[in-house]
């Protein structure tokens, strides 16, 4: 009886571990969250590239045109926007992974720890960049 006893809660044990047997709502959540977390990582990087001054090319010197020199302060100003933004999507995401991480055979996804972490490093030296501009 004891022996049977052992033998129906190992296999409750393992129905239960696997009824998850297809994407679920969150599951989904957290795929679109690291689209959303690319997507605003990209959108910094994309904005850093289009504020930079451009290189002058060798049309343009051959005909003496100018060139802006300076940094783009309007796409400036939006660049601490998009980093808040993909910094808030990773974290919602790794909240809802966090939440999600009960199982075993559960992972953490480095899509939305990747987004995230490069995000931090972008704002570090972003913040270095103003602390030393205006010394």
């Amino acid at each position: 009886m004891e022996n049977n006893k052992r033998q129906s809660d190992k296999n409750s044990e393992t129905e239960n571990a696997h009824r998850r047997r297809s994407a679920d709502f969150w599951c989904k959540t957290l795929a679109w969250f690291a689209v959303a977390g690319w997507i605003a990582l990209f959108g910094v990087l994309y904005t850093i590239e289009k504020a930079r001054p451009p290189v002058k090319s060798f049309s343009e010197r051959f005909f003496n045109k100018n060139v802006r020199t300076t940094w783009d302060q309007g796409l400036l100003s939006k660049i601490p926007y998009h980093m808040v933004t993909g910094l808030i999507i990773s974290l919602m995401g790794l909240f809802i992974n966090a939440r999600r991480h009960k199982r075993r055979n559960d992972h953490w996804r480095v899509s939305l720890i990747l987004p995230g972490f490069f995000i931090l490093i972008i704002t570090a030296v972003w913040l270095i960049y103003i602390l030393f501009k205006t010394i």
